[in-house]
């Protein structure tokens, strides 16, 4: 199984690096922000005010780009935006190869794979972030 593309997840945040995904495909890239792995705390520490100036700078910065779905969580967005990331992976791979990756993934021992989102047809924004069943 090969992806169609690769980044590591650091000093941008997952909608950042996202982004760079999505323009360099000229597609729009559509995460279920329901879907995304975070460390356990990590919410709550981000509902107590303890998001890094690099997230809400990536967001003033990425406000144009990114559209946002209302309901969600005011914590996830801090978490979607933050330059203090773990450095985790976001893969694209043919929508045929998704699920046989993951699991493979998975199989590997690989904490948190998950499906994210999908790259659609690129629409007015490279990045919506979309709540549960948005």
């Amino acid at each position: 199984l090969v992806p169609h593309a690769a980044t590591d997840v650091t000093g941008f945040g997952l909608a950042g690096h996202g982004r760079e995904m999505a323009d360099a495909a000229r597609l729009t890239l559509s995460i279920d922000a329901g879907a995304v792995p975070h460390f356990p705390g990590a919410l709550d520490l981000a509902r107590a005010g303890a998001v890094s100036g690099g997230g809400k700078r990536a967001r003033q910065a990425l406000a144009r780009q990114v559209e946002i779905d209302p309901g969600i969580d005011a914590a996830l967005l801090d978490a979607l935006f933050d330059a203090e990331t773990s450095g985790g992976l976001l893969l694209a791979f043919p929508e045929r190869d998704v699920e046989r990756a993951v699991q493979r993934l998975r199989d590997a021992g690989t904490p948190c794979a998950a499906i994210l989102g999908r790259f659609e047809r690129r629409g007015s924004v490279p990045v919506r972030l979309r709540a549960a069943g948005g």
